[in-house]
């Protein structure tokens, strides 16, 4: 564990986003070939900490719920219209919905940091009746 502390020589209280930051980085110098993959929330969907998970060796899943992240869900839309995503779709059975899992590659999280890119995943249940009765995203 990272603590969260006013670190030497600052006047500011540390974040999250720093603490993260040194702990990816001493976990990587402590143990170099250690094969873990980080999970988190959709609020770790943001270029500063995918870079320092890219910088550190660091596989990640993280969620990314579409309507935070419009410039990521906006790209995914695209791709379908020109025929690029990858669609894996099952029929409904009488105790499940019908289910489909949608991946893209290399999409942007937004437009200010165009060189780095992520796979997309989207999970949709429909209900019988059409609409999605659930859904789920992620960045990795």
């Amino acid at each position: 564990m990272e603590p969260i502390i006013q670190q030497d020589g600052n006047n500011k209280n540390d974040c999250e986003r720093n603490a993260v930051r040194r702990l990816l980085k001493l976990v990587r110098k402590l143990h170099p070939k250690l094969k873990c993959i980080v999970i988190e929330d959709g609020l770790s969907s943001n270029d500063p900490h995918i870079a320092d998970l890219i910088e550190t060796n660091s596989p990640f899943i993280l969620g990314a719920k579409p309507g935070n992240y419009t410039y990521l869900s906006k790209n995914p839309a695209t791709l379908n219209e020109i025929g690029l995503a990858q669609t894996l779709s099952s029929e409904p059975t009488a105790i499940t919905l019908a289910p489909q899992t949608q991946w893209h590659d290399h999409l942007q999280v937004n437009a200010s940091h165009k060189d780095l890119a992520v796979k997309s995943i989207e999970y949709k249940e429909f209900s019988a009746d059409g609409p999605i009765a659930k859904r789920f995203s992620w960045v990795t």
